[in-house]
């Protein structure tokens, strides 16, 4: 038996496909229907944690909306008991900071070691040199849109920002939704 430092690249790869909870991971070991089911419900369980800098805006943000009467079950990020939102199209999964569903609303917080503020941003990521800020940035941009795509608006805060200006911001953008 080879330990895993003697293994192959071929052979870790095939582990990790094996392991891999993507939809083609699930679609190979039962199938294109019960692979689809079986993905939706492993991405439900899935929990994602807010950064501890984004609870200082998310959980004043939060506090408020109860305090205007919208439902906790109806507000979605990742603290204490309640988990980040996803929205998927079967192929792609794309979690989300902050998401009021009834009110059409996400909350995307960012930090600037994670996300540049543009494409040619003098920026990499810290834990993945091999990313670029075009890329991300991209990547970042595909997401909200997906979002948008599907009548959500998408508020982007940054870390970068004061944090009482961000939950302003993010109250009166609210305010706004639920007037409409």
């Amino acid at each position: 038996i080879k330990t895993w430092k003697e293994k192959s690249s071929e052979e870790l790869a095939l582990i990790n496909r094996k392991k891999s909870t993507s939809l083609e991971a699930f679609r190979n070991k039962y199938g294109d229907e019960e692979g689809f089911v079986r993905y939706q419900k492993c991405i439900e369980k899935r929990r994602y944690r807010a950064c501890k800098t984004s609870l200082q805006v998310f959980v004043p943000l939060y506090e408020w909306l109860l305090r205007q009467g919208v439902d906790d079950h109806e507000i979605w990020f990742g603290y204490k008991n309640k988990s980040e939102y996803f929205l998927s199209d079967g192929s792609t999964f794309y979690s989300y900071d902050f998401c009021v569903p009834r009110l059409k609303l996400i909350y995307e917080f960012n930090g600037t070691c994670f996300h540049p503020k543009s494409a040619d941003d003098d920026w990499s990521m810290p834990y993945n040199t091999n990313i670029t800020a075009a890329e991300k940035f991209a990547f970042d941009q595909t997401k909200n849109q997906f979002a948008i795509d599907r009548g959500f608006e998408v508020i982007v805060l940054w870390e970068d920002v004061a944090t009482t200006e961000n939950l302003m911001y993010a109250i009166q953008i609210a305010q706004k939704k639920m007037k409409e």
